[in-house]
């Protein structure tokens, strides 16, 4: 039994058949709608007028048609009484009066009076159990009229019945054999209320019905229901003692096999299956269910002797309103899921939960939280794999991956690459650095998920995007293209490691790594495997085209380089504290200045090691002053404060200030004009400013180097056409105009 409708089809008394008449137009119904309350049987004077009693011995020549009635149950008023007696006489039958019949009783007060003056009036907005001191509501009478009708059924079998009443009543009636609830029957009203003489047939169907006539599944009213066998025909009874329904959900690990019988339709040998999959290695629900499913299913592995059914229990905790209470339906308080899911997508989502909602602990979902984490996290990520989508200027094709190889060969060797060669591997130590980073990522998000700790590994990865490869390596490798192949590589890594979390995601950020992304789509593959090449990469064809389908990348402990995580987790310390000072100064970091002091807590006496954990090596110290901007750094037994910036500004240093302004003009023109990373493009400039030419001109070459310029001439403008130009004050009052073209 699956529905309702089979309650039905499977019914095992016969099924008996109900007609139901209301009583023709009397002498209480007046004219134009203006009735006269007639509720109680012993003060009734009202009969059927002429009009009525035609109306009546219409439909009874219509239910001689249909094959007539074995029995008429009729209500004892006169109305119903009369039009009870014009059927018979149609018929050939006998009356049978039933009390229960009679009319929806209004109470004294309103008996003669009309309508309009009762409480209980039968308006749209009357409430289920409206009544009078002394009379019925709705809920009333249906709970009667139905009990009037179940009785009938019991008492007789395969027989057709006849129920004569009045228009509240048999209104009732038919609802409650349409199985319609409160609020649906009184919407039904105006649809289903019966006119004066109206013949109907209703259908009482094999349905539980509670005392009140309103559809109950629950015990004891289903255990009355009697169904047929539909192989033997015979009698089925509803057994009354029952096991707990969660029996069903802890029965699970061996329903789903069929244990402990042997699949023969199927050909598995589904009792190996099951051998291999008990006990599951993880389940996961909310807390509610610690005595709900987490415990039938280890109650019910226990009566079998099989032990715990599960290795380990994940409990998650509920989602709660901005206030931190509970959602429900009464309050109204719960999240609108299906608009958050289609303003910021389902991974957005599973990554707020598991990056900020720890195992166990209730969450307030709060759509600003959500909204930062979407513009935070993902929009950095996303910008990581636009920068390469914008600089790779070619197909990858076939999916390739890359492998560590030349990055260990790399790493084991001490050579720092000469800075002029076009072909630099990695850049010491930054590279080393962040693939050091990488592989301790793995190693972090692997030892969390192995430990069933999704929110430690997401937060692992949230801080490495956003504060080791956005905010320091890649802003640091902006300007090498030979990075670019260690650029897909980390992204390409990042994919596999976010795949459990965010599936979407991650699997787009594989196929943009593996499809042409560039404007330029003229360039060749050869140039981007050519490029990759010199950057030290060997290309490995991963055979996939779904990240869901490669292996988890493993961690390469050789890759770790504790020591150098700890020198660059202080030169980020330096940097922060004299970023700090800049802002407190009110000085750009496009401004050079002359020099940093560091104090003693900063120098490092590599003999003794005192006041210093490790040595600032050339190549951190250069990281120092190209993030600071400064031209030195000093080191100061003698200054107190452990870094301190030299504030004073020379003329050049001013100039030199304008030329680096310039140069990020220029290299967000070249962005917005989508050139490629090595695009050498034609540059012109003009200003009547002479201090700020005169620094221009000064530093023309420097500009022409950093923003690949093939040439930067000065002169106004010649009335051609650039792919981008502006004009733009470089500082206050010191206007420029810039223009580049291919």
């Amino acid at each position: 039994v699956g529905s309702m409708d089979n309650l039905e089809k499977y019914r095992y008394r016969p099924k008996n058949e109900f007609y139901v008449l209301r009583h023709g137009h009397s002498e209480k119904n007046g004219v134009g709608g203006a009735e006269i309350i007639s509720s109680i049987a012993a003060n009734d004077k009202y009969h059927l007028t002429e009009e009525g009693k035609e109306q009546v011995r219409n439909s009874a020549k219509k239910l001689k048609k249909l094959g007539g009635v074995d029995t008429i149950i009729v209500s004892p008023f006169i109305r119903t009484q009369e039009t009870a007696k014009i059927v018979a006489e149609e018929l050939g039958l006998k009356v049978e009066t039933e009390p229960l019949l009679g009319e929806f009783q209004h109470g004294v007060l309103c008996e003669g009076m009309t309508h309009a003056f009762c409480v209980a009036n039968h308006t749209a907005n009357q409430d289920w159990e409206t009544k009078t001191a002394d009379g019925e509501s709705w809920k009333d009478v249906r709970r009667r009229m139905s009990g009037v009708l179940r009785k009938l059924d019991e008492q007789n079998s395969d027989k057709k019945i006849l129920i004569i009443s009045h228009g509240d009543p048999l209104w009732l009636l038919e609802t409650f054999t349409l199985g319609l609830n409160p609020k649906e029957t009184i919407n039904s009203r105006s649809e289903i209320f019966p006119s004066q003489g109206e013949l109907r047939k209703v259908d009482l169907k094999n349905w539980p019905y509670d005392g009140d006539g309103e559809l109950d599944f629950h015990r004891p009213y289903i255990d009355q229901i009697l169904l047929m066998c539909p192989k033997c025909k015979s009698k089925m009874v509803k057994i009354p003692d029952l096991i707990d329904v969660w029996f069903d959900s802890g029965a699970m690990p061996y329903a789903q096999w069929h244990w402990p019988f042997q699949n023969q339709k199927s050909g598995e040998d589904n009792l190996k299956i099951f051998k291999e999959q008990f006990p599951a290695d993880l389940i996961v629900e909310a807390v509610d269910q610690t005595r709900g499913w987490f415990y039938t299913l280890l109650a019910v592995s226990t009566l079998l002797d099989k032990g715990a059914p599960y290795k380990n229990v994940m409990v998650l905790g509920f989602t709660l309103d901005e206030k931190g209470r509970k959602m429900s339906k009464s309050l109204k308080n719960y999240v609108p899921v299906m608009e958050l899911l289609d303003k910021y997508g389902a991974d957005v989502l599973r990554w707020y939960f598991l990056s900020s909602m720890t195992l166990g602990e209730d969450k307030s979902v709060i759509s600003k939280d959500i909204e930062d984490k979407a513009k935070g996290f993902m929009t950095t990520l996303d910008n990581c794999v636009r920068f390469w989508e914008l600089y790779s200027a070619g197909n990858v094709g076939n999916d390739e991956d890359v492998g560590d190889d030349q990055f260990q060969q790399a790493k084991r060797s001490n050579k720092q690459s000469d800075p002029t060669s076009k072909a630099i591997q990695l850049q010491p130590p930054l590279d080393k650095w962040i693939l050091s980073k990488l592989h301790g990522l793995v190693g972090e998000v692997t030892g969390g998920l192995d430990d069933y700790d999704p929110t430690t590994a997401a937060r692992a990865i949230e801080k490495f995007v956003v504060e080791d490869f956005s905010n320091w390596w890649l802003r640091r490798s902006r300007k090498r293209k030979e990075a670019l192949g260690l650029l897909r590589f980390i992204l390409l890594h990042l994919a596999k490691v976010l795949a459990p979390f965010t599936p979407f995601i991650a699997e787009d950020i594989k196929t943009r790594m593996s499809r042409l992304t560039s404007p330029a789509k003229a360039i060749s593959q050869s140039r981007i495997l050519d490029l990759q090449s010199k950057s030290g990469h060997k290309l490995q064809k991963a055979g996939h085209e779904s990240v869901h389908l490669n292996d988890w990348p493993k961690v390469d402990k050789k890759m770790i380089d504790p020591k150098l995580e700890e020198e660059m987790e202080k030169v980020r310390e330096i940097v922060a504290a004299g970023l700090a000072l800049r802002k407190e100064k009110q000085i750009k970091v496009r401004q050079p200045l002359a020099k940093l002091l560091l104090g003693k807590s900063q120098i490092t006496d590599h003999k003794s090691q005192t006041n210093s954990k490790f040595k600032i090596t050339n190549e951190l110290e250069n990281l120092i002053r190209e993030e600071l901007n400064v031209k030195e750094i000093v080191y100061d037994e003698n200054q107190p404060e452990d870094v301190v910036l030299d504030t004073e500004l020379t003329q050049l240093l001013i100039y030199e200030g304008y030329a680096r302004e310039l140069m990020r003009q220029i290299q967000d023109m070249r962005k917005e004009a989508k050139y490629r990373l090595d695009d050498k493009v034609f540059g012109q400039w003009h200003s009547d400013d002479e201090g700020l030419s005169e620094a221009i001109r000064r530093f023309s070459g420097d500009i022409k180097e950093e923003v690949l310029l093939s040439e930067f001439l000065n002169s106004p403008h010649d009335g051609k056409a650039y792919d981008i130009e502006k004009e733009f004050e470089l500082a206050p009052q010191r206007k420029i105009w810039v223009g580049v073209r291919k």
